[in-house]
């Protein structure tokens, strides 16, 4: 339930897009890609990776899109209509 919450508020909020350098190095990719997942929204990796590569630091997009499809997956048995992310 945390997880959702998390995700809700996570979706309203612009500042959830925003790394900085220290968010960039100490990320917890696969909990952040799952958060994304979550919300029902395209990957953010790209964005994430250019904001890591202004502070000299590199996004792990295979873990973080792991758990985006894992929270993607969640998403979709909770939400009905079209897929997402197919």
């Amino acid at each position: 339930m945390r997880r959702v919450f998390l995700a809700l508020l996570c979706a309203g909020a612009n500042a959830c897009a925003t790394m900085d350098e220290t968010g960039c190095r100490y990320a917890k990719w696969d909990e952040l890609g799952q958060a994304d997942g979550l919300a029902g929204g395209q990957p953010r990796i790209d964005q994430y990776a250019y904001q890591c590569s202004q502070h000299q630091a590199t996004a792990d997009e295979k873990t973080y899109m792991e758990g985006w499809r894992e929270g993607n997956v969640e998403y979709r048995t909770r939400v009905p209509g079209p897929a997402s992310g197919d």
